[in-house]
């Protein structure tokens, strides 16, 4: 389970924590890299 909720990760994003950015990345790294993929018609990764 999460330790923050996404709503208290923007926040805290908002408030400049680098940390709570890292968070959120790392959370939806997995599903941005798909999306990314999808969008540029690319079959390969880095």
């Amino acid at each position: 389970m999460d330790l923050y909720s996404e709503q208290e990760l923007l926040a805290r994003i908002a408030e400049g924590d680098e940390n709570a950015f890292k968070a959120l990345y790392f959370r939806y790294d997995t599903m941005l890299l798909s999306f990314l993929l999808k969008l540029t018609r690319s079959n390969t990764a880095f």
